[in-house]
């Protein structure tokens, strides 16, 4: 979207149907998110080129702490 243009909230959902089956599905793609963005980190940290930065942005009490924790935990 051009920076220009008027954005329009309602064209943009927010809540999306969950892309995992079940619970035991979960927890298997988490398992394996965390290793590929383990192994991602580590390529990085030794190139020592690169940084990343990550912006949350949500209402209050939207879960922002608690996904930062959850991600960074691992």
């Amino acid at each position: 979207m051009s920076p220009d243009k008027e954005c329009k909230l309602s064209e943009h959902p927010t809540k999306i149907d969950p892309f995992y089956k079940s619970k035991k599905d979960y927890r298997k793609r988490i398992e394996e998110g965390v290793e590929e963005l383990s192994e991602l980190q580590r390529m990085n940290y030794v190139s020592n080129r690169h940084a990343i930065l990550l912006i949350f942005q949500a209402m209050d009490a939207a879960g922002k702490d608690g996904a930062i924790r959850h991600v960074m935990s691992a």
